[in-house]
């Protein structure tokens, strides 16, 4: 048996064709209970029963709890859907009881009534939804009164559609008045206007999304499932910029806008009915499945998703207004006049922040990492700050969704303790992925401050990084951190800002693999970072500087050729203790780290077993066996010592490094 929020599916090698029940088509769903085993029992709208029975590998319970949940989803949905087809005002749910209890009937109803089985079958049906407008009650009337009486009902009902007062005749009987009276009640309660809202005009969608935008339409509907743990069986709206979806299953609702999507891929999972996933620019991922027909779904969101990003495009290209930037931080302003004179940069150390040590001083700044880079001509450092580092610029959001890193929370910037102008300090956190720890996500905490100043006349704005992920081995041990200054030549349209970028490693406590952290920090990943990082700002500045639209990432193809490899380490990665020892074998990566630590076990446990036994057992018993006397002696024993501890420091990078 295979369950899916649609179908209940079961195939046999003892029957021809497998059996496929539509749960919209089930009637019943029982568990009946034998001396054997329990058995539930699935009855269609066809009265076609099919017993299933002898669940062993997963227990009748959890099976039967599966299928009634799903049956009971699948026919809420039903009836919501049967309710945004035709709907009915909430205040009309007693007037349609005293309207189906009283004798006034339809002719359907009175027709199908005539027989007096097909009146039995109708009666015997009371878990069938019944509507006012098809299938209501008699009391034995006679067909011309029937038809008379519902004709007046119906010239009221109109009456009351357009908002305008019905005349109200006297009738010879009560059923007939309460009717009236509950149809003029319901034309006084509507105001004037608001009929055809209250009677279907308001789209479905509108229902659950009332704060989208008046212009938005629905292009197309499916019927889907959230793949979320488990399906959330529902329905998916597409409009010109959003996907929504809605389920029963789900007390939230999901809201995508394609400004924020970064891809539409399908999914292929080889399971039931495969599905497609939306990406998101800030790394996460949102999977649909069970459509009737995944690629005609596909093809409308694709289409939509592309028409949406052309118009935020064309949007982006209209509203370039030239101009100097405003700030949206507060924490300083476009003003280069205003800007505090230093003498060096040592006064950058003096910008306190809540952060304390954890930001390192201007003068621990000793190694540069990168060439300097000279931004395109005209730009200042304000001009840098505003598009690179201002609240709400994207620049360096996108330098970490390109390092894959997700849960990317970013404060603003907020003053520092001595209140200065033209500084400021704030927090970042994600979740990255480790290659040294084979690529599992860890928390990664980066504490960030600026400033702006002249120094020596020259506009200076340096940015400082310190970054930690405290989960992984050694990770609490030190912080990789990084000093980016921005100095200006000249002025207006002959400005010209040069980028360099420093790196430092604070160790918070001793190691003893500190050489290997900070070669692999100073030599390979800062530099291959802050490379990236410099790229993506020049094309940053060009792009505004031409009035396009910013493309992200535009820089990082560049910065990775440049660099060979990915972006801003959150750690420093452990590569194979001794590579060059398997160049000959042709071992690397994976393989190379597993030998290492294959030999480096045997070499550790052999050591340690003479060496302790060297140590501890008399020369008297060796010489009786046959043992050499010069293996006995205390230098042996020393030498054994320092081949299992260096063995063992060679395993442990080894391991590290899988």
């Amino acid at each position: 048996m295979y369950v899916t929020p649609l179908r209940i599916c079961f195939t046999s090698s003892f029957i021809e064709e497998p059996v496929i029940i539509l749960l919209e088509n089930v009637l019943t769903l029982e568990r009946k209970t034998n001396f054997v085993c329990d058995t539930i029992v699935i009855v269609t709208k066809a009265r076609v029963e099919h017993d299933f029975t002898a669940f062993f590998s997963t227990g009748v319970t959890q099976i039967y709890n599966l299928l009634k949940t799903l049956w009971s989803v699948r026919e809420k949905y039903a009836a919501d859907r049967a309710t945004s087809l035709y709907p009915e005002p909430k205040s009309d749910a007693s007037s349609s009881d005293d309207f189906v209890s009283t004798p006034s009937t339809s002719r359907a109803s009175s027709a199908g009534n005539r027989g007096g089985a097909e009146g039995r079958d109708n009666q015997s049906q009371d878990s069938q939804p019944l509507s006012s407008s098809n299938q209501q009650r008699t009391n034995g009337q006679q067909d011309s009164d029937v038809c008379t009486e519902r004709d007046r009902a119906t010239a009221s009902l109109s009456a009351s559609h357009v908002g305008t007062p019905g005349v109200v005749e006297k009738q010879s009987t009560s059923g007939l008045s309460q009717e009236r009276s509950s149809l003029q009640n319901r034309k006084n309660r509507l105001p004037e206007g608001s009929s055809d809202a209250c009677l279907g005009t308001i789209p479905e969608f509108r229902r659950f999304f009332p704060s989208l935008p008046q212009t938005e339409t629905v292009k197309d509907s499916f019927t889907c499932c959230y793949q979320f743990g488990a399906s959330r069986l529902g329905k998916m709206w597409v409009t010109q910029n959003f996907i929504l979806f809605v389920s029963p299953m789900m007390e939230s609702r999901i809201e995508i806008k394609f400004c924020d999507v970064e891809k539409i891929e399908k999914e292929q999972k080889l399971v039931l009915l495969d599905g497609f996933y939306v990406q998101l620019k800030s790394g996460a991922s949102m999977s649909f499945s069970n459509f009737t027909s995944r690629d005609a779904a596909l093809n409308v969101i694709e289409s939509t998703f592309q028409a949406s990003k052309a118009q935020q495009k064309d949007t982006a290209e209209d509203s370039v207004v030239s101009g100097p930037l405003v700030f949206k931080t507060t924490t300083s302003e476009n003003d280069e006049a205003k800007m505090p004179g230093v003498a060096s940069l040592d006064a950058f150390s003096q910008v306190e922040t809540d952060y304390g040590s954890a930001l390192s001083d201007f003068s621990c700044f000793g190694k540069e990492l990168i060439t300097p880079v000279k931004l395109c001509t005209g730009k200042g450092v304000l001009d840098v700050f505003g598009v690179c580092f201002d609240d709400g610029t994207a620049l360096l959001e996108d330098y970490h969704t390109e390092r894959k890193d997700t849960d990317q929370k970013w404060e603003p910037w907020r003053p520092t303790k001595d209140g200065g102008a033209f500084r400021g300090q704030r927090q970042f956190t994600c979740t990255t992925l480790v290659k040294a720890m084979m690529g599992k996500p860890y928390a990664y905490i980066e504490y960030q401050r600026y400033a702006l100043f002249k120094v020596s006349g020259a506009p200076t704005l340096a940015v400082q990084f310190s970054s930690q992920v405290p989960g992984v081995m050694f990770g609490d041990a030190f912080r990789a951190e990084a000093l980016v200054t921005f100095t200006q030549t000249g002025s207006g349209a002959s400005a010209e800002v040069t980028v360099r970028a420093f790196g430092y490693v604070q160790f918070l406590k001793s190691v003893w693999v500190k050489g290997r952290i900070l070669a692999t920090a100073m030599n390979t990943e800062l530099p291959d970072g802050y490379r990236t990082l410099a790229n993506m700002i020049c094309g940053r500045l060009e792009s505004h500087q031409s009035g396009c639209e910013p493309q992200p990432n535009g820089g990082d193809s560049e910065g990775r050729k440049e660099g060979g490899g990915q972006a801003a380490p959150s750690s420093p990665e452990c590569k194979p203790y001794v590579p060059v020892l398997f160049k000959v074998w042709m071992l690397e990566g994976f393989v190379a780290n597993v030998t290492v630590l294959a030999l480096s076990a045997v070499c550790f446990f052999v050591s340690l077993f003479f060496c302790l036994t060297m140590s501890f057992s008399p020369i008297g018993a060796f010489t009786q066996r046959g043992v050499l006397q010069s293996l006995t002696s205390p230098l042996t024993a020393v030498v054994t010592a320092v081949v299992c501890f260096v063995s063992f420091q060679i395993g442990i990078a080894a391991f590290v490094s899988l």
